[in-house]
């Protein structure tokens, strides 16, 4: 380990104005997992001029999921021709998940891909097989990729294949994975062995990722235990790893106990987790604290978590929703609008929420979701050759009544006829089960009182006598 005295030598030339001192302690900084502070010396490399800094500045705001500033860095790297940008833009277009970002993730690809770039097809290879539709493209890249000698392939394959319902050739290629020496294989394989119920051999396969190194095996070793209703043993895997010294179990224990209500022992086990540093227990810890009620412990934890740089858009807001709840509706509004401007996209459903409930002529209104199936009327060829289509629908109502009387008059004007509405609730519990990337956040925050009403884009579909 890099001794105290070399890091100070850095950090004084640092401040006396070397730029590649600074990027050197804030590579450095960020081996150690201190965000903040690695990013504090990124930023000061670049305002001495070293562009170098680009690139790994936005790995640490990546990993903080500050995925717009992110880009901004990532783009910034790219224009300066470090094609790590490129590969780290299309990972991070990748991850988002959303079709709408898919193009131009495979535009970065290609350009790393273009310049010559080590490790761009695996990464290429795994965005097909998000992209759907492409999924032949990706299982031919992945071949190509194994064909070259990148045996991660045989994994990342597996769970395509897995997620395809191509369940015998999926476990093939996990077994090649492990053949292979790739610990990853039996994680994808304890996977799937549990997708089919086969939980014995899964608990054998969990158990060998774990002894290979793949430690995110434990999680579902115990998930496993207790679909098995096996809670002693899942209580077990953690307790095990904590005493080989694996300080993140901690965290993972007290989930395990708040989602078993054993309440004090959660609380214990994530002070334990901050104790070791693990950072992101401040976010869990305040889940329990806003569970409970104690609102000011809760805020607290938060800020600590967005002052450690953790998950600093989660962190913000949680806090907004915890400064609600304790009436500090300014403050709250603010701290969403900063959530929602690192590009959490619940904040924004959350503030536009919040506006409105201040408004007195619309806190008797709530914004209300379902699923429309819309016919089109003779000589309306908006759906061109299909014969009907469904979508998504938000709307200010009053209550379900209210919803679909305006779901029907909104969609008579553009001549539509809506043969039935399925799922229909408020959105606030629709939001408690969405992902946060949920596009289903953004068309609820769209709806205000001169927007009363907005919905997604048409899923076309024929008629079965067709």
């Amino acid at each position: 380990m890099e001794n105290d005295g070399a890091l100070e030598n850095l950090r004084v030339s640092a401040e006396a104005g070397d730029s590649g001192a600074a990027l050197a302690l804030g590579d450095r900084c960020a081996e150690r997992g201190e965000w903040v502070a690695a990013e504090e010396q990124y930023r000061r490399a670049l305002e001495l001029g070293n562009l170098e800094a680009r690139y790994p500045l936005g790995r640490v705001l990546h990993d903080q999921q500050r995925l717009e500033e992110a880009e901004t860095a990532y783009r910034g790297a790219v224009s300066g021709g470090d094609m790590r940008g490129a590969i780290a833009l299309g990972n991070l277009l990748s991850e988002r998940g959303d079709p709408n970002d898919f193009e131009r993730a495979e535009t970065f690809y290609r350009l790393a891909l273009d310049a010559g770039e080590d490790g761009v097809l695996l990464n290429y290879a795994n965005l097909l097989a998000l992209w759907q539709g492409r999924e032949d493209e990706a299982e031919h890249m992945y071949l190509q990729c194994l064909e070259e000698g990148e045996k991660d392939a045989h994994n990342n394959l597996g769970m395509m294949l897995r997620d395809l319902g191509r369940a015998r050739d999926a476990e093939a290629q996990f077994r090649q994975a492990i053949a292979a020496g790739d610990a990853w294989g039996w994680y994808g394989l304890g996977m799937l062995l549990r997708d089919e119920a086969r939980f014995d051999e899964a608990e054998e396969a969990f158990e060998a990722a774990i002894t290979g190194g793949r430690m995110v095996a434990r999680v579902d070793l115990a998930d496993l235990y207790l679909e098995m209703d096996r809670v002693e043993d899942a209580e077990q895997v953690y307790r095990a790893a904590i005493a080989a010294g694996d300080t993140e179990s901690h965290l993972h224990l007290g989930i395990l106990y708040q989602e078993l209500d054993r309440l004090d022992e959660a609380e214990h086990q994530y002070r334990a987790a901050i104790s070791a540093g693990i950072r992101k227990a401040h976010i869990e810890l305040g889940n329990l604290f806003d569970e409970l009620g104690r609102s000011v412990d809760a805020e607290e934890q938060y800020r600590l978590a967005m002052a450690t740089g953790d998950n600093i858009p989660n962190a913000t807001y949680n806090l907004a929703i915890c400064l609600q709840n304790q009436q500090r509706e300014q403050e709250a509004l603010e701290t969403y609008r900063t959530a929602a401007d690192l590009g959490f996209k619940p904040a924004r459903w959350r503030l536009a929420d919040l506006v409105r409930r201040t408004d007195p002529t619309q806190e008797d209104l709530d914004v209300w979701v379902g699923t429309a199936d819309l016919k089109p009327v003779a000589g309306n060829d908006i759906f061109e050759e299909a014969d009907g289509a469904v979508t998504n629908v938000c709307a200010l109502a009053r209550d379900e009544a209210g919803y679909r009387r305006a779901v029907v008059e909104t969609f008579r004007e553009l001549g539509l006829n809506v043969v039935e509405i399925d799922d229909i609730e408020p959105f606030q519990n629709r939001a408690q089960d969405l992902e946060p990337d949920s596009n289903s956040f953004e068309i609820a925050a769209g709806v205000s009182r001169t927007t009363p009403l907005v919905y997604d884009e048409f899923y076309v579909y024929e008629s079965e006598e067709g």
